[in-house]
């Protein structure tokens, strides 16, 4: 959420935010990802007001988390 605060308040472009599925862990040879979809979408209410104008979803996300957080964005 910071970095879309310093994004925001440092450029007039529209920010794009694609957060990951949490912080990234190599567990048995595989990056693994362990944020659910429901903790996922907890931060997006703060990146909105952070400044973001389009919010994604980036590495260890699917399309679950993009609908729980088309379900927060309603």
């Amino acid at each position: 959420i910071s970095i879309c605060s310093r994004l925001k308040n440092s450029s007039k472009l529209p920010i794009w935010i694609k957060p990951n599925a949490g912080l990234p862990e190599f567990i048995n040879g595989k990056t693994v990802y362990r944020s659910t979809p429901g903790q996922f979408v907890q931060h997006i209410p703060g990146m909105i007001k952070a400044g973001a104008d389009f919010i994604g979803g980036c590495c260890g996300t699917s399309p679950e988390f993009i609908r729980e957080m088309v379900k927060i964005l309603k």
